[in-house]
């Protein structure tokens, strides 16, 4: 015979959360998850898409890879709003000199226009390739790096900050 379940009432909840065992965790506990909080991507910035990492080639290479310096990186990222979808697919890499290349491409390429990489402060735009595809090179791999898609119409799509792959020159 199967384990009967305890179904809890509005009234048994109330008691149950009322209940001395459970406690407050302590301030400082707070205070760092609040710092944490404030760390996560607003959705308002990334212009009302939700975005998702679908894939990363670290993830599913985590076994392969131990011990193996990866210069390469390969990332996909679904991002939608309502009933809209788009994909970006990238390739992160570090050149002979430690420099970033991203490489990638939006789908559909309808609709998107031009893709800016933000790297610390510097912003570097170029339009969209015909297939939805863009490329960058020689951007410094030692701040943090964002991506943003420019939508027909002023929208545009946001990637606060993007995994980057190892540097073969730092430990």
């Amino acid at each position: 015979m199967g384990r009967r379940r305890n179904w809890v009432s509005e009234k048994n909840l109330e008691e149950l959360l009322a209940g001395r065992h459970l406690h407050e965790p302590p301030a400082s506990t707070l205070r760092k998850a609040e710092a944490l909080a404030a760390r996560l991507p607003d959705p308002a910035r990334s212009g009302g898409w939700l975005v998702e990492l679908v894939f990363d080639s670290w993830e599913s290479a985590a076994e392969v890879r131990a011990g193996v310096l990866q210069l390469d990186r390969r990332l996909l990222y679904r991002l939608t709003s309502g009933n809209e979808e788009r994909e970006v697919d990238l390739r992160l890499r570090r050149d002979e000199r430690g420099r970033l290349e991203v490489a990638g491409q939006v789908l559909p390429p309808e609709g998107a226009e031009q893709v800016v990489v933000v790297a610390g402060r510097g912003r570097r735009r170029q339009a969209l390739g015909g297939t939805g595809d863009f490329l960058f090179r020689g951007l410094s791999g030692s701040v943090p790096v964002g991506l943003e898609v420019w939508l027909t119409g002023g929208g545009k799509l946001v990637i606060e900050s993007l995994p980057l792959p190892e540097d073969p020159d730092r430990p």
